[in-house]
C-alpha cells in the first residue's frame, strides 16, 4: 500500500509498504529519508480538525489506524540546546515557525522581532544590500500579530548578525523561544468542576490548566499520582505537600478526546519521566492495554552525546515575498525517487546502531559535493555555502576568499570501519591459504 507523509517543509511524499507493515517501518522510512538520526523528538500525527490531531501507534498496524500522516514534533526538549546534530535543531525550529504562524505557540510583540530576525540570518545568511535589496522582507509573514515595525526591526537586527552561520541562527533562535510560556505545550479543550471552558496543557513538567490565557493551575508529574479516564472525564490523583491524596475531575467533549488526552499523558510522563522505558507485558486489561513505546529523553541524550558521524549535508532554500518562510530539507548526495520500498531487513533504532551510512531519497537528482574533514562550526557552515560559492565570492573580501580555498582542500579518503573489517579478514584467509599451498607443495 502506498502511505502519504507531510513533511515540516510542506512536501509531500509516498512510500511503498507491504499491507502488515507497523507505524515503526513508516517512522523509520521517513527518519532514513530526511536522514534524521536523534529521531525520538518526532513522530506521525494526523489531524483530526485544526486544534486536534491523533498520534500514529508505533506498535501496531498502520491499515488500522488511520491515513494522511503529518511528520511533526511529538516531544519538546525542554532545553533544546542540548541537541547534538544541526539536522535535529532545524526541523524543530520549522515546527516551532510553524506553530508561531498559526497562533498555537503565542509570541510577545518584543519578542517576535527577534525571533524573526533570526529565521532571516538562517534563511538568507549575510546581510547583503546588493544581494537582497531593500524588499526581501516584503510579504514575510511570521505571526498573526505581526506589524509593519516588527519587519522593518527585524531587518535592523539581520543586518548586525553579520557573517553568523545558519546553525548559530538556528541555535540562538531555539535559546530564545524556550523562554516562552507556552513552549512544547500539548492543549486540549475542557471544562472544570464549575463548568468553566479550560486548556489542559500537557508538557515535559506535566499538566498545566490555562484559564482565559492564565495559568489557573499546575499538576507537576513528581506530584501526580495517577491519570485515569472514566467516558468523558479525565481524573488526576495528585499528592499534596501537605494532607490527602487529592482527585481533580475535568470534562472533555467526548470519549475519545478524553482517551486522546490520557494517552499523550502517558507519553510525555514515560519519555520525560522515566531512565528507561518499561518492557511491553500481555495484559488482557482493557484500561492497561496502552504503554509508552520508544526511548526516553535521558537514552536520547546518552545516545546523541555517542553520535559520531559527520554532519549531514542539507541545502536551506528560502523563498521570499510569499507570505510565509517555506524551506526545503534536501539532502546532498544519495537521492533518488521519493516512493520507497521497505526492505525485508529490520530497521535498527540509533542508539543500537550508530554508523552513519543512511541513504536519502527526495524528488530532485543532486550531485556530491567535496567535502571537508572537521566537525566545528565554521567547517559546517562552509559546507553549507559550497552551494553558492559564486556569490560568496562576489560579494565577500579577500579573506573570505583565503578560506574557501582552505575549507576546499579535500583530504586523503580513509577506510572506513567495515572496510578496516574487511581487510583484516581478507589478508587472514590470504595468508591461510598461502600457508597450505606451501604445505601441499613441500
Amino acid at each position: 500500500m502506498r502511505w502519504r507523509v507531510t513533511l515540516l517543509d510542506n512536501r509531500e511524499k509516498e512510500w511503498n509498504l507491504p499491507t502488515n507493515a507497523t507505524g515503526q517501518d513508516l517512522f523509520d522510512e521517513v527518519c532514513e529519508c530526511l536522514n534524521l538520526l536523534e529521531r525520538d523528538y518526532y513522530g506521525l500525527a494526523i489531524w483530526d480538525s485544526q486544534h486536534t490531531k491523533t498520534w500514529l501507534d508505533v506498535s501496531r498496524q498502520i491499515i488500522r489506524q488511520v491515513s494522511g500522516f503529518v511528520f511533526s514534533v511529538k516531544f519538546y526538549p525542554p532545553d533544546p540546546t542540548k541537541i547534538t546534530e544541526d539536522i535535529t535543531r532545524y526541523l524543530l525550529c520549522l515546527q516551532l515557525r510553524k506553530e508561531i504562524l498559526t497562533g498555537r505557540l503565542p509570541c510577545p510583540s518584543d519578542t517576535l522581532p527577534v525571533l524573526g530576525s533570526f529565521i532571516l540570518q538562517s534563511e538568507f545568511g549575510q546581510y547583503d544590500p546588493d544581494l537582497l535589496g531593500d524588499a526581501y522582507i516584503r510579504g514575510l509573514y511570521l505571526a498573526p500579530n505581526q506589524k509593519s515595525e516588527d519587519l522593518q526591526r527585524m531587518k535592523e537586527l539581520h543586518q548586525t548578525y553579520g557573517s553568523m552561520s545558519a546553525a548559530q541562527a538556528d541555535f540562538l533562535f531555539l535559546q530564545n523561544v524556550k523562554q516562552l510560556r507556552m513552549y512544547g505545550t500539548d492543549l486540549h479543550p475542557a471544562k472544570d468542576s464549575d463548568g468553566e471552558d479550560v486548556l489542559l496543557g500537557v508538557c515535559s513538567a506535566g499538566v498545566v490548566v490555562y484559564k482565559e490565557d492564565e495559568i489557573e493551575n499546575k499538576f507537576m508529574w513528581p506530584r501526580v499520582l495517577k491519570l485515569s479516564y472514566r467516558r468523558a472525564r479525565f481524573l488526576i490523583k495528585t499528592r499534596p505537600l501537605q494532607g490527602d491524596e487529592w482527585t481533580t475531575v475535568f470534562t472533555l467533549s467526548s470519549f475519545r478526546a478524553c482517551k486522546r488526552l490520557w494517552k499523550v499523558c502517558v507519553e510525555h510522563h514515560g519519555f520525560f519521566r522515566l531512565s528507561t522505558a518499561e518492557p511491553s507485558r500481555l495484559n488482557f486489561l482493557p484500561w492497561s492495554k496502552f504503554r509508552f513505546h520508544g526511548h526516553t529523553e535521558a537514552e536520547s541524550l546518552r545516545a546523541s552525546a555517542d553520535v559520531t558521524r559527520p554532519a549531514p549535508l542539507f541545502s536551506r532554500r528560502a523563498r521570499p515575498n510569499t507570505g510565509t518562510v517555506s524551506v526545503c530539507v534536501s539532502p546532498v548526495h544519495n537521492t533518488s525517487h521519493c516512493s520507497i520500498s521497505v526492505s525485508n531487513r529490520l530497521k535498527k533504532r540509533f542508539c543500537t546502531s550508530r554508523s552513519g551510512n543512511t541513504h536519502t531519497h527526495t524528488h530532485t537528482h543532486t550531485h556530491r559535493h567535496p567535502k571537508v574533514k572537521g566537525e566545528n562550526i565554521y567547517v559546517r557552515h562552509s559546507m553549507l555555502m559550497l552551494e553558492v560559492l559564486d556569490v560568496v565570492l562576489q560579494h565577500h573580501a579577500s579573506i573570505r576568499e583565503l578560506k574557501r580555498i582552505f575549507m576546499e582542500a579535500v583530504p586523503e579518503p580513509q577506510p572506513s570501519e567495515w572496510e578496516q573489517h574487511l581487510s583484516i579478514h581478507t589478508s587472514f584467509h590470504l595468508e591461510m591459504e598461502l600457508d597450505s599451498k606451501e604445505e601441499v607443495i613441500r
